[in-house]
């Protein structure tokens, strides 16, 4: 009787370990998912050519997936295109992610200033 209990506790046991692992595996593929869809969203966006950015995914132990995006930009508009741009990403198919900015704005980062609009 109580080897029996034993060897159930130990498969149960053994039953917990594996399914904490394959959720855990789970979650680090959704979030590498998450990151290539953001990427290609940036990297889709022809104003956004010119800017080095940074796609990180996070994925912790509930299954909420944050994705940080970083880097310099030359001005406010174009800091508000790459929020954009990766909020387009991820609302097609990953609306559970959230996104933190970590993006600042830096007028000598290299990047071009807000394009101008010509009247008529």
């Amino acid at each position: 009787m109580i080897a029996g209990l034993l060897v159930l506790v130990i498969v149960g046991a053994g039953v917990a370990i594996v399914a904490m692992i394959l959720r855990r595996l789970r979650h680090a593929a959704m979030a590498s998912a998450v990151q290539g869809a953001v990427a290609a969203e940036l990297e889709r966006d022809p104003a956004l050519g010119g800017l080095t950015l940074g796609v990180e995914t996070l994925a912790d132990w509930t299954g909420e997936i944050v994705v940080i995006v970083s880097g310099a930009v030359g001005s406010p508009w174009y800091r508000y295109a790459v929020i954009r741009a990766a909020q387009r990403g991820l609302s097609r198919t990953f609306r559970s992610a959230r996104i933190e900015d970590r993006i600042f704005v830096d007028a000598r980062s290299g990047a071009a200033a807000i394009p101008q609009r010509r009247s008529a």
